[in-house]
């Protein structure tokens, strides 16, 4: 699988987007870390959260966007 191509927007969230979904990723000081989607734009959000060494974010960015195409 080819790597994603991960853009930092207007507000410093890193944006990729995975088939027609966006997703974005971040990280905190304190070592937590994750990726998240705002389905339709007004909420509720759908990610995964973590804590520890840095995640395989190509990984979690697929995983994520396959469960919003998928939910009922």
């Amino acid at each position: 699988m080819e790597p994603l191509t991960w853009t930092t927007d207007t507000t410093g969230r890193n944006l990729t987007t995975v088939d027609g979904v966006q997703v974005w990723r971040w990280q905190d000081a304190s070592g937590r870390w994750g990726v998240t989607v705002n389905r339709d734009g007004s909420g509720p959000h759908v990610g995964y959260t973590g804590a520890g060494p840095d995640p395989d974010w190509d990984r979690l960015a697929r995983w994520v966007a396959r469960c919003v195409r998928e939910a009922p």
